[in-house]
């Protein structure tokens, strides 16, 4: 029975959290996409892909939104400039959406950063920085993790972003290939723990 007692009491003291998986197999089930782009699911791997000739942002949105959590993606940029959205919300802009944009680029740019959709850089990381922890043309781990008003990002292990915002508190996620460029992206992990 004390046995049972404390069992009881570390799982509500962790909250039961627990890692969910957002990539399905073969299938974007649990995704929808806006403004085209091809997105496919072959053998666990996410990729997206578009023409520079789609004028528009094409976005692969959630349909379920999350608050607090603990979001860990590995993604391999082939080219073009992506991003990975979360705290996703319909707003009136170019964009459709207000949230926070973490910036994915093929050739490592700003990588780690993060962008107010639409709107304008929130936070560039340092070049040398940067130039550390991307690790071009291959898989590379970023780590979103946004409790309340503190936002946090680190790629491959190395702080890249960390400041507070209540520009948004929940929303959609999102993995967005940029306008008007060749863009292709791959994730072999979208693996969220909500806080």
């Amino acid at each position: 029975m004390k046995t049972y007692l404390n069992l009881l009491i570390i799982l509500l003291v962790s909250g039961c959290t627990s890692k969910t998986s957002l990539i399905q197999a073969n299938s974007i089930e649990g995704w929808e996409t806006i403004n085209g782009g091809q997105w496919s699911v072959k053998d666990g791997i996410l990729s997206g892909e578009k023409s520079a000739k789609n004028p528009k942002h094409c976005i692969l949105i959630s349909k379920q939104e999350f608050k607090d959590f603990k979001l860990t993606v590995e993604y391999l940029a082939v080219n073009g400039n992506s991003g990975f959205y979360f705290r996703l919300q319909a707003e009136d802009n170019p964009v459709g959406f207000k949230g926070f944009h973490a910036e994915i680029d093929s050739k490592g740019t700003n990588a780690g950063g993060i962008f107010d959709v639409g709107i304008k850089w929130m936070f560039k990381p340092d070049e040398a920085l940067v130039k550390k922890a991307f690790k071009p043309g291959n898989w590379n781990t970023m780590v979103i993790e946004a409790v309340g008003q503190q936002i946090d990002i680190s790629l491959n292990s190395h702080k890249m972003t960390s400041l507070k915002s209540d520009r948004s508190k929940k929303g959609k996620l999102g993995v967005q290939l940029y306008a008007n460029e060749n863009t292709q992206i791959k994730f072999r992990k979208i693996e969220i723990t909500e806080l």
